[in-house]
Parts: structure tokens; C-alpha cells; sequence
């Protein structure tokens, strides 16, 4: 029932993303980490569902479903830094969320992100023998399909998995079954739902990826930004994990 994405190659943030995000995230080591030992809180112990604790098989078996998803990579017994837990979405499905407070606590604070609030849409303006067109689009699990940076990863351990237990259920995984130790930490190696800075990266892409599509900058719905008409051109807003893009008239990029 865990939205997960698909297996396969995931997106490379390094090859869609431009100017200050791209530096950013290229640089994470010396730009997003807070200077060496530094930590502003008490230790915190990561929250993690406690079906997936009591279970040594369950947890097993759901570390197995994210390897095949591509979402982890199994390291060296470590302490862990994020827990994971779950929420009902529609139809029955649900929302895998990670507990990373401590992660969060070695990364700087985020860049604030400029999203199309509601108020933005009541600057909206249309002929009034316009019709008012609308084209959307969702990115399921976007955080998931999101490489992290090489090394990023190191900061994301998850609670340890029983090698032998995993090997007994799913001995056709694609893991390194070299592993020595009894226990293994299972690394995330994409963007976890829940770090400070997922949804900063995560809008950039998708702003990046709009613009590619023919609307530049000016053309795309943001707060505190001139809101394009959209008479005769369409505009696009996008909001972290979904686009929309408007228009007065049947464009062809709503066509």
C-alpha cells in the first residue's frame, strides 16, 4: 500500500537544475552543512512505526521493497538518524514519511521557496468571452524519485536490518551480500519527505523542468510575483510535486 516509485534509474538533479540550486547542490558539503560539531537541541531518538519494530520479518521485508525501488543502499551497522512512519492518502494507499529532526540538525536552513499561493490566483485576469481552460499534472512519490548528491546518503541511516533474515525472505535481491556484519544500515539515497531542504530542491526541478517546456520564468504563477496574463498565452504554476498550467483559451500546450 507505500507509494513507492518505480524501479530504475531515478532523476539526476545535477543535469536539470541551474544557476544558485545547481551551485547549491553541487556544493552541499560547504554550503548546506552547519560548521563542524555544531547542533542547537538534545539528541533526539528517530521515530520510527512500531508494526516495523516489533517485526524483525516486516521490517525485512519492507527494506527489501525500497532496494527494489532504488530508494536505499545497504552500508555498515550505524546509529540511525531517521525513522520512518506512514499516512493514509486517498483510495487506500499510503504516504511513506521519514522522521529526519536529527538530520535536519547538521544542514543549515533552508532558502525560502516562492509557491503559488491561493491568493496569487485572484490576479487572474480573462476576457469575459473566454472560457477559463485548466491542464494539471501530479509527480507521484516526487521526493522518492530524486537521486541524492553522492555521499548524501551517509547522513540518512535508517534503522539496521537482519542481513540473514533478508537474505532467507528475498535471496534474488540486488544488494552486496558480501556484508560481514550481522546487522546492515540501510541508506537513503534519494530525497526524504520530512529534510529541510527536499522541497526547495524538489521545486527547483520542477520550475527547471517547466521552463524547459517553453515557459520561462515570467510565464510561470508565483506570490509576490507579476502573474502573467493569460489571455491568449498560457502560464504555468507549479507547486512542488504538481503543475498547472492556464489559460483563456484552448492553447496547444492545454490541447
Amino acid at each position: 500500500r507505500v507509494a513507492l516509485p518505480p524501479p530504475g534509474d531515478k532523476c539526476d538533479a545535477s543535469s536539470i537544475l541551474t544557476g544558485h540550486a545547481r551551485d547549491l547542490w553541487h556544493g552541499w558539503r560547504t554550503k548546506l552543512l552547519r560548521p563542524s560539531g555544531h547542533s542547537n537541541v538534545t539528541p533526539l531518538v528517530p521515530f520510527t512505526d512500531a508494526k516495523l519494530k516489533r517485526s524483525r520479518i516486516s521490517y525485512a521485508r519492507f527494506i527489501a521493497q525500497l532496494v527494489d525501488a532504488d530508494c536505499v543502499v545497504l552500508g555498515s551497522m550505524d546509529t540511525p538518524t531517521v525513522g520512518l512512519s506512514f499516512f493514509a492518502k486517498k483510495a487506500g494507499s499510503l504516504r511513506l514519511i521519514f522522521d529526519t529532526r536529527c538530520v535536519n540538525e547538521f544542514f543549515i536552513d533552508p532558502e525560502t521557496v516562492t509557491l503559488p499561493t491561493a491568493g496569487v490566483w485572484t490576479g487572474l485576469r480573462v476576457e469575459p468571452s473566454d472560457n477559463l481552460n485548466l491542464a494539471q499534472v501530479d509527480v507521484e512519490a516526487a521526493f522518492n524519485r530524486i537521486k541524492s548528491p553522492p555521499g548524501l546518503e551517509e547522513y540518512f541511516v535508517l534503522p539496521p536490518v537482519h542481513l540473514p533474515t533478508l537474505r532467507r525472505i528475498r535471496p534474488d535481491l540486488c544488494v552486496d551480500w558480501t556484508l560481514t556484519d550481522e546487522w546492515t544500515g540501510p541508506r537513503l539515497c534519494v530525497l526524504a519527505m520530512g529534510w529541510s531542504w527536499s522541497l526547495y530542491v524538489c521545486q527547483e526541478l520542477l520550475e527547471c523542468m517547466v521552463e524547459r517546456s517553453g515557459f520561462p520564468r515570467d510565464k510561470q504563477i508565483r506570490n509576490r510575483h507579476f502573474v502573467p496574463p493569460i489571455t491568449t498565452t498560457p502560464a504555468a504554476a507549479t507547486y512542488v510535486d504538481g503543475v498547472a498550467v492556464i489559460s483563456g483559451q484552448l492553447a496547444p500546450a492545454l490541447a
